[in-house]
């Protein structure tokens, strides 16, 4: 994850986790009529969140052995943060409204923290540049080098792609056969129909 992204979800996401949190809630007890303990809300919140969250920067996360063990702190960080105020109600030494608010600090305390822990550092940036800057970007289906080129368009063949196409190209996965709509077909100079 470059620090651009990790900038735009700070800045979006400190808000958001604690209305949607709130929002499950209110909409849990609304239609069942049961007041769960907040403990099992925050903990399934978590589980979903965490679980969520890992399967969508999974594969932008260059993970090394620090990041892994950092991510399992984490995670057991915020689990033991959800309940342990939650065995404190007993004791009545905190209230439901606490832990609710500890419980929606934890599940934020995981999404901030796991940006900056899951961040490139600057050695990985430059390195990632490196590797893509001395590669080209060639056609799939006749291999010219379209590095350069204005447009994703082959010169060469003129099959037409879309950039997600060529960068799923670029890594060896197999484009899809698209319909002649999806795809341009490869147009013939005048010089070679009179041939």
């Amino acid at each position: 994850m470059n620090n651009l992204v990790s900038q735009i979800l700070f800045a979006t996401l400190l808000p958001i986790v604690l209305v949607v949190f709130t929002i499950s809630l209110i909409i849990f007890v609304d239609f069942t009529g049961i007041y769960p303990h907040v403990v099992s809300v925050g903990l399934a919140v978590l589980i979903f969140t965490s679980l969520y969250w890992w399967m969508l920067w999974r594969r932008m996360v260059h993970w090394n052995a620090r990041r892994v063990w950092l991510t399992i702190v984490l995670i057991i960080g915020c689990i033991a943060a959800i309940a342990v105020p939650g065995l404190l109600i007993d004791t009545r030494m905190w209230t439901e409204e606490i832990t609710f608010v500890s419980t929606s600090l934890s599940i934020l305390a995981f999404l901030m923290l796991s940006i900056v822990i899951w961040r490139d550092t600057s050695a990985e940036c430059v390195a990632r540049l490196r590797m893509q800057a001395g590669r080209p970007v060639r056609c799939p289906r006749c291999s010219y080098d379209m590095t350069g080129l204005h447009e994703a368009r082959c010169p060469e063949c003129g099959s037409a792609y879309t950039l997600d196409e060529l960068l799923a190209a670029q890594q060896g996965e197999q484009l899809r056969d698209i319909p002649a709509a999806g795809r341009a077909e490869p147009h013939h100079s005048a010089i070679e129909e009179e041939s």
